[in-house]
């Protein structure tokens, strides 16, 4: 993997995909002066893109004061010579580095986190997918909400909650603080750099060029403006120069990855072994949820149809993978909370099994329970599903009594598009109640009303 991608292209294309909302409008971005080598960028992929940033903070000879609005301009030039030089920098940004996972991944993953679960299983903590300390050599990324070049980002001014490194061919990550509010708007908060200055600095550019109106500047306020631009970089040399040290004294030996990118599929969430190689957890429940789903689709189109074969087959593997999705369920709250895989002396019914392991785990991460209500539909219907997936899974010839209100077999009955329905909205409403409780599991089920799926496909 090696990618550039602004969050604002991530949701982008992500929108068109599910079939939502138009793009995001554009931004308004500095001139330029003179033209990027569009070859070197592409040479160079994400070191490429970085070295950019650094630029932009660290060299004043990329900003020119212009008369117009936005009064700044990007010297192409400065960037070039950077780039055909290699040359190594520092940046405080609030994008942030990413690694060991492919790029439509983490889109999907993206979107699950903004809009909802269910659109894909949620790493695992230990995936390390944000980079800490060297990035992984063959598989790393950067995503930054804005564009550097975007005039609302303020790229000539040190900002971030982040310390990237370029440091040759190598790629460095620091978290190094979070955000506060002076006077009405956010600036860095930082214990081991001071943003204080630079921030001044920045919101007067802002507030009196950029919030000022579109005016054309004279000589005098261009000359204003030289020398504001100047402050700006007098503070980011001492930011840049304290970087550099925060870095000498925290460099790692070598990279604690160094795969290839994984491919994940929706399905999959990313963890390590002891020795850092990389495994693939696959979440179960989702897999089972959504072709309970796509079943429950085929029966509401045999529904209509009167096609009585077709409802007894797609109500039935409607129930069946509900009843898979919910055992998967409680398997992973088992290892959550034992430490191991269940084996097959594991006995206890699915919901009583999740009622005192939910506790244990829970109690473990040092929080409380709340089991499912007794009585409630989600308990009634948890239960249900187990007893019909039991006699569909381990039939055994017996006989079936026939439902008087359609004359048809009562098992049919018992799997009807108006049942399925229920259980289907029961079962994702309980394992829901039970899965916000206990985040470290990573298990989301979609929303009711999404349309990831298709956008016919019903989620009760």
């Amino acid at each position: 993997m090696n990618f550039r991608s602004s969050l604002r292209e991530l949701i982008d294309r992500s929108k068109r995909r599910l079939g939502l909302r138009r793009p995001i409008q554009e931004l308004e971005q500095f001139p330029m002066i003179g033209t990027i080598d569009a070859a070197l960028i592409a040479k160079q992929g994400t070191v490429g893109s970085l070295r950019i940033e650094s630029v932009l903070q660290c060299d004043q000879a990329a900003w020119r004061p212009i008369g117009r609005f936005p009064y700044l301009a990007i010297d192409a030039s400065t960037l070039n010579k950077a780039l055909a030089e290699g040359r190594n920098g520092n940046l405080f940004t609030h994008g942030t580095v990413l690694q060991n996972v492919s790029m439509d991944d983490l889109r999907l993953r993206l979107m699950s986190a903004l809009v909802g679960g269910g659109i894909a299983a949620q790493n695992k903590a230990d995936a390390e997918v944000v980079v800490e300390g060297q990035a992984n050599p063959a598989s790393f990324g950067y995503l930054v909400g804005n564009s550097s070049f975007d005039v609302g980002s303020c790229s000539f001014a040190s900002s971030g909650t982040r310390l990237v490194v370029l440091d040759g061919t190598s790629v460095y990550q620091y978290a190094i603080g979070g955000l506060k509010i002076v006077g009405g708007r956010s600036q860095p908060d930082a214990r081991d750099f001071s943003f204080d200055e630079v921030s001044r600095l920045r919101n007067i550019f802002v507030d009196q060029y950029l919030a000022g109106g579109r005016r054309h500047l004279g000589r005098r306020e261009r000359t204003a403006l030289t020398a504001l631009l100047e402050s700006i970089f007098s503070e980011n040399s001492k930011l840049n120069r304290a970087a550099a040290n925060y870095h000498t004294g925290r460099k790692p030996a070598g990279p604690k990855f160094a795969y290839p990118t994984i491919t994940l599929t929706r399905y999959g969430r990313l963890t390590h072994d002891s020795s850092g190689s990389p495994r693939i957890s696959n979440n179960f429940t989702l897999l089972h949820y959504e072709n309970s789903l796509r079943e429950f689709d085929l029966l509401k189109t045999a529904t209509t149809e009167g096609n009585w074969a077709g409802i007894a087959q797609d109500g039935v593997y409607c129930i069946v993978s509900l009843g898979a999705c919910i055992e998967a369920f409680s398997n992973e709250v088992f290892f959550l909370a034992e430490g191991i895989h269940p084996t097959h002396k594991e006995k206890r019914q699915p919901q009583a099994k999740l009622d005192a392991l939910g506790q244990k785990a829970a109690t473990k991460s040092g929080r409380g329970f709340s089991p499912l209500a007794k009585p409630s539909p989600e308990r009634d219907s948890i239960d249900r599903v187990r007893v019909l997936r039991n006699s569909f899974m381990h039939f055994s010839s017996e006989t079936l009594g026939v439902s008087p209100s359609v004359n048809v077999s009562a098992q049919i009955a018992e799997v009807s598009e108006s049942e399925c329905r229920i259980h289907l909205k029961n079962v994702r409403v309980g394992l829901k109640h039970q899965a916000d409780q206990l985040p470290e599991l990573g298990v989301l089920l979609p929303l009711s009303g999404m349309k990831w799926l298709g956008p016919n496909v019903e989620i009760p």
